[in-house]
């Protein structure tokens, strides 16, 4: 693996290129799952709350 920094991405390489979306990849992933995971968290509150609100 040959890995120069962001000018991997121009130099067209097999190994820059799979490092760098390689890379890529798993950041976009774990980045996709963070904000489902917030965005299910902060609508479960909302809810939790109208219900908290409508019950008295």
């Amino acid at each position: 693996m040959y890995s120069s920094g962001p000018g991997t991405i121009g130099t067209g390489t097999a190994g820059g290129t799979l490092a760098v979306t390689g890379f890529d990849g798993v950041f976009w992933v774990i980045a996709g799952a963070a904000l489902l995971i917030v965005g299910l968290f902060l609508l479960r509150l909302t809810l939790i709350g109208r219900i908290e609100i409508e019950s008295p």
